[in-house]
């Protein structure tokens, strides 16, 4: 079984990272660290307390896994202790062998106090991964298939509305298992790389 903790989790962070870089130099929604000088929220779940400004969710994938058939090809192997991905592989070798696709569909949330702000942080956030940002989703071998807006949503919130909307994606991506000498699943892991941004910043799954 795919340990989903290293390989979906990390299509969710990828794209959460690649979001957040996006938003820093949008001049509407321009995306800091700093709560106090943000315009926009991008985060894995709900918080707990709507603030101020506008908030993006990147929802946790929706997989379905198709597992490695019999008779790939080894890819290589490695000797000695080994680090990966913060887990030490230690005496002797290890093998990396294709694990096998999975089709996934992710949704991201946007909640704003306007629906003109909403309209406008998903056309930018279509935008993005559509066709500004694309580059670096292909360099993570995430191929985003097809990409579109939900319904909009009204709903109260203590005595005002907040408006409600969603980014729908259905994606393909790859994935590799490591296996001890003796053939154990050592661990299962995305076909990932570190992406150098325009800015010189670079960053992982």
């Amino acid at each position: 079984m795919v340990d989903n903790l290293l390989v979906n989790a990390k299509v969710q962070n990828a794209l959460v990272n690649l979001l957040k870089y996006a938003f820093t130099s949008n001049t509407d929604f321009k995306y800091t660290t700093d709560i106090k000088t943000t315009k926009i929220g991008i985060y894995k779940a709900h918080p707990k307390v709507m603030p101020a400004y506008p908030i993006v969710i990147v929802n946790y994938p929706v997989a379905d896994v198709s597992q490695r058939t019999f008779g790939d090809d080894l890819l290589y192997e490695a000797k000695g202790d080994w680090t990966f991905d913060g887990m030490t592989l230690v005496n002797g070798l290890c093998f990396s062998v294709y694990g096998g696709l999975v089709n996934s569909k992710l949704s991201v949330v946007v909640v704003a106090r306007t629906a003109p702000e909403r309209e406008l942080i998903i056309d930018w956030i279509i935008t993005y991964l559509r066709h500004v940002y694309r580059s670096y989703l292909d360099q993570w071998a995430i191929d985003i298939q097809g990409i579109g807006r939900e319904a909009e949503i009204v709903q109260p919130y203590g005595s005002e509305l907040i408006y409600l909307s969603q980014v729908s994606m259905d994606m393909y991506y790859e994935w590799n298992r490591i296996l001890s000498p003796e053939g154990h699943v050592l661990m299962d892991y995305n076909l990932d790389a570190n992406i150098i941004l325009p800015d010189g910043t670079t960053f992982a799954f």
